[in-house]
């Protein structure tokens, strides 16, 4: 099983933390870890379904695909682990390409084609997304500068 390390090297010690708030450990694969730039959140991809609670039964069909992956992010200072994507119902999202965190940690950057993530998004295409950590809140980016979505 893969799991997510970080590393304190101030501190000299290694962490797992692709795991549940209690430290269990995340029953599937997990890859593609990222760090904010103040150290205080990791994230990374995982199909892992014991990391948060789930939110509807239709979870892991959302991540059918072989490659797909849900995006979490785990908070160093408090051990908490949260959904970083999900749709507006609270249930996972595959995410696409890279996952990234905002530099302070507040905000989950990621690409997905699930439409249901933000009210409106109605042309079938993948977004850009960022969810804000603290509240779970979840806006679409890869619109015009006055709201209209793309066709491409």
């Amino acid at each position: 099983m893969e799991d997510v390390f970080v590393k304190d090297r101030w501190r000299d010690t290694v962490a797992r933390v692709s795991v549940a708030a209690a430290g269990t450990q995340a029953n599937g694969c997990s890859a593609s870890p990222v760090i904010s730039a103040d150290g205080s959140r990791v994230g990374y991809k995982s199909r892992a379904s014991n990391l948060v609670p789930s939110a509807g039964a239709d979870d892991e069909d959302r991540l059918a695909r072989p490659r797909a992956r849900a995006f979490f992010a785990h908070d160093l200072r408090t051990g908490r682990t949260q959904l970083a994507a999900h749709n507006r119902t609270g249930s996972k999202v595959a995410v696409l390409t890279d996952i990234g965190l905002s530099p302070d940690g507040r905000y989950a950057l990621f690409m997905s084609s699930n439409t249901d993530i933000v009210p409106g998004d109605t042309n079938s295409t993948a977004d850009a997304c960022a969810t804000e950590l603290r509240t779970g809140v979840a806006r679409r980016l890869s619109v015009a500068a006055d709201g209209t979505e793309g066709t491409t």
